[in-house]
C-alpha cells in the first residue's frame, strides 16, 4: 500500500536520513533524489480557493484613530477607535469593537456592538448587542439579539420587511 505524504513531510524525513544515505553536505540534497530513496508518492497540496460566498474584505479603524464626519466604505467595517458623524458601510457589516466609541447614526446590513454607540441604528438584517455594549439610540432592524449585561437606552422597532430610511424620521415625528 502506497501512503501519500506531503512534500514537506518527505523532505523532513529525507533531511533526517541524509547522513545515513551517505551524503556529507546539505547542499547535495536534491528533490529529484527523493524517489530513489523513498517509495512513497510525493503530492503537492493545492491552495483552496475561497468560496464565492466569502464576505468582502474588512476595513479596520484602530484604537488611535479619531474620525469626525461622514464615514462610508464598500466592505465590512470594524471600529475600535472614535467616530463622530454618520456611518454607512454600503450594505455591509459594522462592528464596534470593545474599545470603540461611536457617536453616529448607522446604516448597515448588520451591526455588532461590543463598545459604546450613541445614535440611531438602521440594519437591514440584524443587530447584535454583546455583553460589554453601551447603546443609546433607536434601533430599526429585522432581527436583534441582546446579551445579558448590555446597557441600552432607546427603542427597538423589529420589522418583517427591510427597514426604510424614513422609518427613523417617522418615529421621531410620532413621539412629538
Amino acid at each position: 500500500m502506497i501512503r501519500e505524504r506531503s512534500l514537506r513531510d518527505s523532505l523532513c524525513h529525507y533531511l533526517y536520513l541524509w547522513p545515513l544515505l551517505g551524503l556529507t553536505h546539505w547542499s547535495r540534497i536534491r528533490s529529484s533524489d527523493l524517489p530513489r530513496y523513498f517509495s512513497q508518492e510525493v503530492t503537492h497540496m493545492e491552495t483552496p480557493k475561497p468560496p464565492a460566498t466569502t464576505r468582502p474584505e474588512m476595513t479596520r479603524i484602530g484604537k488611535s484613530f479619531v474620525i469626525k464626519g461622514e464615514l462610508s466604505c464598500s466592505e465590512d467595517l470594524y471600529i475600535d477607535g472614535r467616530v463622530e458623524g454618520t456611518i454607512d458601510p454600503k450594505g455591509n457589516c459594522l462592528t464596534v469593537g470593545p474599545n470603540g466609541r461611536v457617536k453616529a447614526n448607522v446604516t448597515a446590513s448588520a451591526v455588532v456592538v461590543q463598545g459604546q454607540l450613541e445614535g440611531n441604528i438602521q440594519a437591514t438584517e440584524r443587530v447584535d448587542l454583546k455583553e460589554s455594549a453601551v447603546v443609546m439610540g433607536d434601533i430599526v432592524t429585522r432581527r436583534i439579539s441582546i446579551e445579558d449585561g448590555v446597557h441600552f437606552k432607546g427603542s427597538v422597532n423589529v420589522q418583517k420587511d427591510t427597514p426604510e430610511k424614513e422609518v427613523l424620521g417617522a418615529t421621531a415625528l410620532s413621539s412629538t
